[in-house]
């Protein structure tokens, strides 16, 4: 299967990038709607994920610490959640 041109580019940030497991990474609030929020990693990647204590404490464009909790096979985070 070809790589996409976006797949190989989010290849290459999770190999400059070098995430782990437990790491705290800045990170902008780009959407909230009802307790989902979706953050803007290092490198562009966007993940959208539930914060059902979280989401009310978020305004859009806010620069948050996440903390990486499951990795993709890629390297690129897959689960995060908000810690400040």
């Amino acid at each position: 299967m070809q790589e996409s041109e976006r797949q190989a580019e989010i290849r290459a940030i999770a190999q400059s990038q070098n995430f782990q497991v437990g790491q705290q990474i800045a990170a902008t609030v780009k959407n909230i709607k009802g307790k989902e929020v979706t953050y803007e990693l290092p490198g562009g990647i966007k993940l959208t994920v539930k914060e059902p204590k979280k989401y009310g404490e978020l305004s859009v464009e806010q620069a948050v610490q996440v903390e990486i909790l499951e990795l993709r096979e890629n390297g690129t985070p897959k689960k995060v959640k908000s810690v400040s």
